[in-house]
């Protein structure tokens, strides 16, 4: 009797750009929009894949979740009130501007609570300059973006990739 069962052995990667491959391969579409739904943190650089009982270590070159699009919510006079994302694992939520966090080549991100930490997620470069829009100059050569009434830096270095809830 032929088996339909395959288990392939080359590591799972998640791509900068938030492209799923396997040994250098793109995978389905479908199987990548699973597994964008199903990935998880697990320690301080490491995320796997959950699907049922199954756990599949999972290679992440930068941030295991991607802002797919923002909307900017505001209020009658103009006033920013909040950041809403629909994210890469399909959830739709208000991005908190305390969390976010620049790389030094100006990649921008802001961190979600997922599985007890504070991990990346990463927004376009479109979606940066959307935000960037929005941003004044601050007292100390950085820039801040004012949402609810209140002034968020959005140029505060990376830290880890997650981060413990404690």
């Amino acid at each position: 009797m032929a088996m339909l069962h395959y288990v392939d052995d080359r590591p799972i990667v998640l791509t900068e750009n938030g492209a799923w491959e396997q040994g250098g391969e793109p995978l389905h579409p479908k199987v990548a929009l699973l597994f964008s739904a199903q990935v998880v943190p697990t320690g301080p650089a490491e995320f796997e894949i959950r699907i049922g009982h199954q756990r599949q270590r999972v290679e992440v070159r930068d941030a295991a979740f991607f802002v797919r699009s923002i909307s900017l919510q505001r209020d009658g006079g103009g006033s920013l009130l909040e950041l809403k994302g629909q994210l890469s694992d399909g959830r739709e939520e208000v991005l908190d501007p305390a969390t976010f966090e620049q790389r030094e080549d100006g990649v921008f991100y802001v961190r979600l609570v997922r599985n007890g930490f504070k991990t990346r997620c990463r927004l376009s470069s479109s979606q940066y300059h959307e935000l960037a829009l929005e941003c004044e100059p601050t007292e100390m050569d950085g820039y801040q973006i004012e949402i609810g009434g209140k002034g968020w830096r959005i140029d505060e270095p990376m830290g880890p990739p997650n981060i413990p809830i404690v």
